[in-house]
């Protein structure tokens, strides 16, 4: 697969964070005093809180610019409520009321019960505010009170068995809006028995403060009544509001329970054994970072005026996850620094490292959440506005709060204080120790702190099981059943919110609801059908015509093959009118006529007078602006029900020749069905889209991006189908969840990716285990913290804040599995989907040669070595190298920089490569300084350690008595023009690869690396405690001389003596392996396998296991004037883990020497090695 790089923003960025680590280390107390002062200011804006609170059903819960609110205007408009002639019917609202529902088991028609129903009824009208009564602020019909219609039909409670009444209809009351749970006699409308009457009490509009205490009033009542032989439920026009925002209350009590868990989990995530490295403050630290972006989020966006939706109440649970999460990364990032440097030097390298990964999340979840301000609904704007924001300054706290403390926290690691007394305590000598008394302990073969077990658990078990085909194959098995699954969940999904369910579960509006629902749902709204039509002739016949053909199109109207309107149930004032000037002669389809006979009519009988509420007319102009007609729907049981009516009578309104309005008070919130799925679904899209042109700017590989963009569709495809599944509707609480989801399904997905295509690995197995051991334990972590930051809130009291949980849930959870399982595997599937280095190693034709091509050298670190930038500016890369790896072999050693400093240790360079130096002949006599000589001179390379590192032994002579010597070899590739002269001699293989013993060998690949080992004698090694690697019992030198040409080519003769010289006929036995020089060529490789054929393995005596040869350049090629110290590593490393490992790219079927005949084996798989 061609692969690519993008990483033009990601690495300035990286480089960016690591110069403002570097900054904040230095500066540390500045960034942490800073944020606190910050947030106490900002926090003062929580004083406003209870202003901003914006907790109104309508406003927060229905779309900012829904099609019934414009409805609604046009009927306020058209038809204002008229206080003295009350109609339920006719009201634009809900209206200001109370309601009752009183059901029993057998039949709320019995005397006695229905007495007590009476009785109830007077007490409600007994309730008083001061001296304010039910009397004095009722709505009013025809001068009176306005009455519930089943007290006018049945007289007295004694009456009530003997009354007869019908249903739907008694006369002209509509009793199937009091009465529920009907039983008819058989034959016949005559209601047999019910089991509810609902009551309601509906309240002028005059003075809405008096209002609101009268119905508090009445709840405190009615709470307080008990009666075990019938059940009464109850409900006010405030209840669903004061219930709503009591949800909130509910969850206060959990956030000082969700902050000590958070607390809690993070210690004993990061706690150490270790008293000096234990990381219990930082983690502390890190959860108050979070809170104090929350704090400064807030209270900022309350200043601003931005209005607190109940919802917001989520956020601190959601913002304390991703806090904690930056958190793992950060001091993950931290433990993979070199502890023996500096703690700016430290921060530079965290910031570095975390850099994109933290800046990812930031953006993900900050872009997701403000584009879901898009959305039309105000509760989720107002979420998305204070939880966006607070992730932004979740991002600054981290790298200045939080970054400052983990600064703070390195210098007590650097002085090796205790983290809880702060007292000083001396460093363990070995990995075993009092972890009470000692501490500060770390890997000295890597300069790193010892990683977390779990860490090696993803390195040495979980990451090679990923590998592994048969578990590839079942990942691949599990994807599809998650997707299968998933999809299935996608078609089961209901849309809408039950609005019970904003209340607390033990609400009493719960009751009443499914008191509703259980005796009264067999009608459903009676809908406005509005004639907008300002010209449209009521009087002519073809006109009555239309709009009576019209209205049989609504009351033929069918959901799933059942009616939805209920037939010869239409109120139409036209009809009536029309029937009444029939029955007196009346020419009504004469315009004056009709006009001036409209207010005779509606004077007639009570009935009539309501319909004047139903037309907008003037009787001096002549003109009707506008009339409604009332059509009742049956059986809406479920939101699926409602949405699918809401759209059949629009669409029939918009397909009849009039202009028509259809409207009811419920529409408001019924209007979520119009936008709720093509809202989720464009900000998903948008979000999709944006997240991927993220990612193809900060992930340095697009096919890796395009993954972390499958992965978010992926995991919206999960959360959605499982929610589903899980009970949780498509609702504007869920949208917000969604909304989430997008953010939060890049995060994991991101940082596995990135760790892989970073990776320097040269397999996709490799890579994936590398990626999986950097970040399947922060991974881990920052999904624990999220899921423990909202787990609480699956204890709520509250339909919002459980489903919040229950979708936070599915979306940490697949985000996690696509992050540590699926992607990986996924991304193993392609190859080297990785970071190039063509960048590092441009063709000379296209570089400057007054600046070479080696900004992968120039990544030395010079202040640590004491030296200055216009000095290493001038300085060979290879003397950049020997004095990093002489740095490493000290340390490997267990000597410390300051004890080496004097002794009489002997310094030795094996130097061939003048690269450096042929690129700077070509520099412009300005470029050179007094530096330049010094700088490339092979010389100077061996004298430039021993003057770094105070050696006063010698640096270059082989012959002298010294107390230690460092032995190096150097090797660095700069300049092409060593290529050419090689293949043009023909030494060097067009692949690019050295392949020993093998056949297909025609020349050796080019190597670089520098090693250095330190000699010592045995006895001083032993006294001093030093680390022993191995030890050296015989050398030899010789040279070839003339004995072969030409010059390049090796003498038989010559390696055979060299042979003899060190091997005794009494050693021969000993002998399991060596390691040859074995370049590749098809003429050294039989050479020097005959040499050791002829004076070792065919000499020992028989019964002996084979002799075993192998080369380390088939690995990383031919390293030059460094390959000698490269094969002394390899064996000392095969001796410490026992292991003989295999000769690369080499095979019997394919070997460039008859091992049989010269009793000889190369290696083609680990053999064990036994140590004498």
């Amino acid at each position: 697969m061609p692969e690519c790089n993008t990483n033009c923003i990601e690495k300035p960025l990286s480089e960016g964070f690591g110069k403002l680590g570097n900054f904040v280390g230095r500066h540390h107390w500045w960034f942490f005093i800073i944020p606190l002062f910050v947030s106490a200011g900002l926090g003062g804006g929580f004083y406003f809180l209870k202003d901003r609170e914006a907790n109104g059903i309508e406003e927060q819960f229905t779309p900012v610019n829904g099609p019934a609110k414009h409805e609604r205007v046009i009927i306020k408009t058209n038809f204002p409520t008229n206080d003295s002639e009350f109609s339920r019917l006719r009201l634009y609202t809900e209206g200001t009321f109370a309601s009752l529902i009183f059901s029993d088991t057998v039949n709320v028609f019995s005397n006695n019960v229905f007495a007590k129903i009476v009785e109830m009824d007077q007490l409600v009208k007994d309730i008083k505010v001061a001296t304010i009564g039910f009397n004095d602020i009722c709505a009013m019909i025809a001068g009176e009170c306005m009455t519930n219609s089943i007290f006018d039909i049945v007289k007295t409670p004694a009456d009530a068995e003997s009354t007869n009444i019908t249903y739907p209809f008694n006369g002209d009351f509509f009793t199937a809006s009091e009465i529920g749970g009907v039983k008819l006699k058989p034959g016949s409308e005559l209601i047999e028995s019910a089991k509810a009457i609902r009551l309601f009490y509906f309240l002028n509009d005059v003075n809405q403060t008096v209002n609101t205490m009268w119905l508090t009033e009445f709840i405190n009542n009615i709470s307080k009544i008990e009666d075990n032989e019938m059940s009464a439920s109850y409900f006010t026009s405030l209840s669903r509001e004061e219930e709503f925002e009591k949800s909130t209350d509910s969850i206060i009590p959990l956030f000082s329970v969700t902050y000590t868990i958070a607390i809690t989990f993070s210690i004993m995530s990061c706690t150490r054994l270790d008293c000096v490295r234990n990381k219990v403050w930082v983690a502390t630290f890190g959860v108050l970072s979070a809170g104090l972006a929350v704090v400064s989020s807030f209270g900022l966006l309350l200043y601003c005026g931005m209005p607190f939706a109940t919802t917001v109440a989520s956020a601190p649970f959601l913002i304390l996850g991703i806090g904690v999460d930056d958190m793992f990364i950060m001091i993950s990032c931290w433990q993979k620094s070199q502890v023996n440097h500096k703690v700016e030097d430290r921060m530079a390298e965290t910031y570095k490292d975390a850099a994109v990964s933290i800046t990812i999340t930031t953006l993900t979840d900050a872009l997701a959440f403000y584009i879901g301000l898009l959305t039309p609904f105000a509760s989720v704007q107002s979420f998305c506005m204070y939880t966006g924001t607070a992730v932004v300054f979740c991002y600054l706290y981290n790298i200045t709060f939080f970054g400052a403390f983990l600064a703070l926290n390195g210098r007590r690691e650097e002085s090796n204080r205790h983290w809880l007394t702060c007292m000083k305590v001396p460093e363990p000598s070995s990995a075993k120790y009092n972890t009470c008394s000692e501490g500060g302990y770390y890997d000295k073969d890597t300069g790193k702190e010892e990683p977390m077990p779990i860490n090696n658990f993803f390195k040495n078990y979980y990451g090679p099981f990923l590998t592994k085909k048969l578990t590839k194959g079942f990942v691949m098995l599990l994807y599809a059943g998650y997707l299968a699954a998933s999809i299935y969940g996608c078609f089961q999904m209901k849309e809408g919110i039950d609005l019970k369910q904003l209340a607390t579960d033990d609400s009493y509006v719960g009751s009443y609801y499914d008191d509703e629902e259980k005796y009264f749902s067999e009608f459903g709204p009676n809908v406005m059908v509005v004639v907008t039509n300002t010209n449209f002739q009521y009087w002519d016949v073809n006109s009555q015509d239309k709009l009576d053909a019209c209205l049989h199109k609504f009351e033929d109207l069918t959901i799933d093959n059942r009616p939805l309107v209920a037939k010869n149930m239409t109120i139409s004032w036209l009809n009536q009118y029309l029937t009444y000037g029939n029955a007196t002669g009346l020419n009504l389809n004469d315009q004056k006529t009709f006009i001036d006979n409209l207010t005779d009519f509606f004077n007639l009988s009570p009935a009539t007078q309501a319909f004047r509420q139903d037309v907008n007319f003037s009787v001096t102009e002549g003109h009707i602006y506008a009339s409604r007609m009332f059509i009742q729907t049956v059986d809406i049981l479920t939101a699926i029900d409602e949405k699918d009516m809401l759209n059949e009578f629009r669409n029939t309104a918009q397909a009849c020749p009039e202009a028509l309005v259809v409207y009811h008070p419920a529409f408001i919130f019924f209007d979520q069905y119009a936008v709720i799925v093509t809202n989720t679904i464009q900000n998903i899209v948008v979000a999709t889209v944006a997240m991927l042109v993220i990612s193809l700017l900060l992930i340095p590989s697009p096919i890796c991006s395009l993954w972390v963009t499958f992965a978010i569709a992926s995991v919206i495809v999960g959360v959605a189908g499982f929610m589903a599944l899980w009970d949780v509707n498509l609702d504007s609480v869920s949208m917000i969840n969604l909304v989430i989801c997008i953010g939060f399904s890049v995060d994991f997905s991101a940082h596995i990716s990135y760790a892989f295509v970073t990776s320097k690995q040269p397999t996709a197995d490799e890579k994936l285990i590398e990626a999986v051991f950097m970040l399947g334990y922060p991974i881990i972590q920052g999904a624990l913290s999220t899921i423990l930051g909202v787990v609480v809130l699956s204890a709520s009291e509250s339909y919002i804040f459980r489903t919040f949980f229950k979708i936070m849930f599915l979306v940490i959870l697949f985000g996690a599995l696509h992050g540590v399982t699926f992607i990986p595997v996924f991304l193993s599937f392609f190859g080297k989907c990785s970071i190039q280095i063509s960048d590092e190693k441009k063709d000379i034709g296209q570089s400057d040669a007054s600046n070479p091509p080696v900004n992968m050298f120039n990544e030395f670190d010079h202040k640590f070595f004491g030296m200055t930038e216009t000095e290493v500016e001038q300085m060979d890369p290879q003397h950049k190298l020997l004095l990093e790896c002489t740095y490493g072999t000290l340390e490997n050693a267990g000597l410390p920089m300051e004890k080496a400093s004097g002794t009489r240790t002997g310094v030795f360079v094996g130097l061939m490569n003048r690269d450096y130096e042929g690129c700077a002949a070509q520099k412009s006599p300005n470029d050179i300084n007094h530096y330049t000589g010094t700088g490339m001179a092979m010389s100077i390379a061996a004298n430039r350690v021993s003057y770094m590192f105070n050696l006063t032994g010698p640096s270059v002579s082989i012959d002298c008595d010294c107390e230690m010597a460092l032995c190096r070899g150097v090797s660095c590739i700069i300049d092409p023009r060593l290529f050419v002269a090689l293949s043009k001699a023909k030494m060097i293989l067009p692949e690019g690869t050295s392949k020993p013993f093998s056949s297909r060998a025609d020349g050796y690949g080019r190597g670089e690396g520098c090693g250095i080992v330190l000699l010592k004698p045995l006895k001083q090694a032993l006294k001093d405690g030093d680390k022993i690697w191995g030890i050296i019992s015989k050398t030899a030198v010789n040279q070839d001389g003339r004995s072969v040409t030409p010059i390049t080519k090796p003498s038989m003769v010559q390696q055979e003596a060299l042979l003899r010289t060190i091997y005794s006929a009494s050693d021969l036995s000993n002998v399991q392996y060596i390691e040859a020089h074995g370049t590749g060529t098809p003429v050294g490789d039989p050479i020097e396998a005959g040499s050791i054929s002829k004076v070792i393995a065919t000499a020992r005596p028989p019964g002996l296991d084979t002799l075993r040869i192998g080369s380390v350049k088939g690995n990383i090629g031919h390293t030059e004037s460094e390959a000698g110290a490269a094969r002394l590593i390899k064996v000392l490393l095969m001796i410490k883990y026992k292991t003989i490992v295999p000769s690369v790219f080499y095979s019997e079927d394919n070997a460039s020497i008859d091992v049989t005949a010269l009793n000889l084996k190369v290696p083609q798989g680990l053999q064990s090695l036994y140590l004498l």
